[in-house]
């Protein structure tokens, strides 16, 4: 059962060491801790990385992972496992105290089906009965780009708009409706980490709607990025106090 849900960004750039001196996604990090210690505090009892990998396949949480393929450090016989976005999403989570035992990590290949895509969530979502969700995706790319095609260009805005309202009232059909062709053309290639989302929400909604809310929308460094949470805990409760209820009770 889908409990909770938080998106941040993969950016590569927030993972800890590769901001240098200056560091400037600190800011970027910072808000996604924030959103990330709010999704440990709902007490869910598992919770799931989910981000772009180059193959669809569960991860261990504590796979091997190095910074060493952005900055040039890795070396031979430095093993390259974890994908970059659950790596970040498992630091964001270790950060702030999530216990390792209760993680997990599902990497999902950005030519996965739709269909595909709605189903693992769904299984997700059915095989918990307190389940947490880390969504580490985002939107268009080459927003700075200047010599973009307009066509290119005002696709990559449409696609955005329509992440952000499908977040903002918590609209699985809207994920799960995303056009795989559209977004490899805009370069949203989370594109089937978001209808992983959308199978999961698909489970759980309509009967238990969660409380949407964005806490940042932008994109600082030319890609979209959207932090943001669904709040299933209230819904969560009425559903068990509803199981418990003796029979007969009207509440």
């Amino acid at each position: 059962m889908l409990h909770a849900v938080a998106v941040c960004p993969p950016a590569p750039v927030m993972l800890e060491g590769l901001g240098g001196a200056g560091d400037p996604a600190a800011w970027l990090r910072r808000r996604s801790a924030e959103t990330v210690a709010w999704l440990v505090s709902t007490g869910a009892r598992r919770i799931v990385v989910v981000g772009e990998g180059p193959a669809t396949r569960c991860w261990p949480v504590d796979a091997p992972f190095s910074t060493g393929i952005f900055t040039g450090r890795g070396g031979p016989g430095v093993i390259l496992a974890l994908p970059v976005a659950l790596a970040l999403g498992r630091q964001l989570l270790l950060s702030n105290a999530a216990d390792p035992a209760r993680l997990g990590c599902l990497a999902v290949a950005p030519d996965e089906s739709p269909a595909s895509c709605l189903a693992r969530g769904a299984e997700l979502a059915d095989g918990a009965d307190s389940l947490g969700l880390l969504v580490m995706a985002d939107g268009a790319r080459d927003h700075d780009v200047t010599d973009r095609p307009a066509d290119q260009a005002r696709a990559a805005g449409e696609l955005d708009r329509a992440l952000l309202r499908a977040f903002t009232v918590a609209d699985p059909g809207a994920l799960a409706a995303l056009d795989p062709a559209v977004a490899a053309t805009v370069g949203c290639s989370p594109r089937a980490v978001w209808q992983v989302l959308a199978g999961a929400g698909g489970s759980a909604f309509p009967s238990r709607q969660p409380v949407a809310r964005v806490d940042y929308h932008g994109a600082p460094f030319g890609v979209t990025y959207l932090i943001g949470t669904w709040d299933l805990t209230d819904a969560s409760q009425q559903d068990s106090d509803a199981q418990t209820a003796p029979e007969g009770a009207t509440g």
